[in-house]
């Protein structure tokens, strides 16, 4: 039997090296395909959940600034009446509602806050929520254009 000798041990070792380098080669490039194909994927679902949040935003500002305008007193608030409000707040809670798992729990929060400010609800079975507003001001402003119809749906608030 011969021995093996240093050099019979050097050239196994260049064999192994050479056929340990195309194999590492290929898992390294399968590792950067898949890494470069998950980021890829990540940056498609995230543009279209901006997409989503964008269409979810231009449906609902509007609304928003409606009831702003609106009990505030400020910008377009005289073109307003009461229902349309009440309407405003029915498209809004449908939005919020049904893209919940775009927002964040705070937002969420944050939009039950906004319309219990401007809103009481509640006010009996299978009546409407109304307006909470400074009755007065509203009238004082508005002068001839307030309709007193509008009265059941406005409360002077809290």
């Amino acid at each position: 039997m011969m021995e093996p000798t240093e050099t019979s041990w050097l050239e196994y070792a260049k064999l192994i090296v050479s056929a340990i380098t195309p194999i590492m080669t290929g898992v390294i490039a399968c590792l950067l395909l898949y890494f470069g194909l998950r980021l890829d994927r990540h940056k498609q679902v995230s543009g279209e959940l901006v997409k989503k949040r964008i269409d979810f935003y231009e449906k609902t500002t509007p609304h928003i600034n409606d009831l702003y305008c609106f009990c505030r007193g400020v910008g377009h608030w005289a073109d307003l009446s009461p229902e349309q409000l009440i309407n405003s707040k029915r498209v809004l809670d449908r939005q919020f509602h049904l893209n919940r798992v775009l927002m964040t729990e705070r937002t969420f929060d944050l939009y039950n806050e906004f319309v219990a400010q401007y809103f009481s609800m509640f006010v009996g079975a299978g009546k409407p929520a109304r307006l909470k507003v400074d009755l007065e001001f509203v009238k004082d402003q508005m002068g001839p254009n307030f309709k007193n119809a509008w009265i059941p749906a406005l409360d002077e608030g809290e």
